[in-house]
């Protein structure tokens, strides 16, 4: 009797075993779909670097020149007709094409579209639309990104069906960093979108 419920036991575990190694092969991701994962990874991170300028950096170009903007406060002007975007919904889904809708919603919304209110540094969103153009503040501080990704060097970190983390070394003004950066990738229904600031 002993010696049966001592294989009973052993043949449950290497059971439990087998089901383990099974379900640990079967949630790494390929070689191959890390591959893929990185190609969308670069594709990805060139187009978030044009929406980081466009959010945070010199913004959308306008025509002419402007030398009497206030330093703070309200000064929408027309952007140009040469812009890719020419209204509120072109721009903020050129950015839902890069970012993750929780992002855009938790972070730059407010920057955008929206604005922080009286009590904050930058109360007024930097673009609205006016009589059925779009406009940016030019009062709106513009930011000189200085960072940048290397990803020719990208490494899959962790990956799932569903996401994946990718490490990449780090450039600040041109010179590389010590240390090394991890964006975070989601698949949506519309493909992947990051779910971390790029710039």
């Amino acid at each position: 009797m002993k010696n049966i419920v001592k294989n009973l036991k052993r043949a449950a575990l290497l059971t439990l075993a087998g089901i383990l190694v099974i379900v640990s092969v079967g949630c790494g991701a390929s070689e191959q779909e890390k591959n893929d994962a990185l190609s969308e990874f670069r594709t990805l991170y060139e187009k978030s670097k044009e929406i980081n300028e466009i959010i945070f950096g010199q913004g959308l170009p306008v025509d002419g020149e402007y030398t009497d903007v206030p330093e703070s406060g309200e000064y929408y002007v027309p952007v140009s007709e040469s812009s890719p975007y020419k209204t509120v919904e072109e721009l903020k889904n050129a950015v839902l094409a890069v970012y993750t809708e929780e992002y855009f919603n938790s972070v730059l919304n407010s920057t955008m579209f929206v604005g922080y209110g009286e009590n904050k540094d930058s109360p007024y969103p930097r673009y609205k639309e006016k009589d059925g153009k779009l406009m940016i503040n030019l009062c709106h501080k513009s930011f000189k990104l200085r960072g940048n990704r290397v990803t020719d060097e990208a490494v899959v970190e962790k990956m799932t069906s569903g996401a994946a983390e990718i490490s990449t070394p780090y450039e600040l003004d041109g010179v590389r960093q010590e240390n090394k950066k991890t964006l975070t990738m989601f698949k949506t229904e519309n493909g992947w979108r990051f779910d971390d600031p790029t710039y």
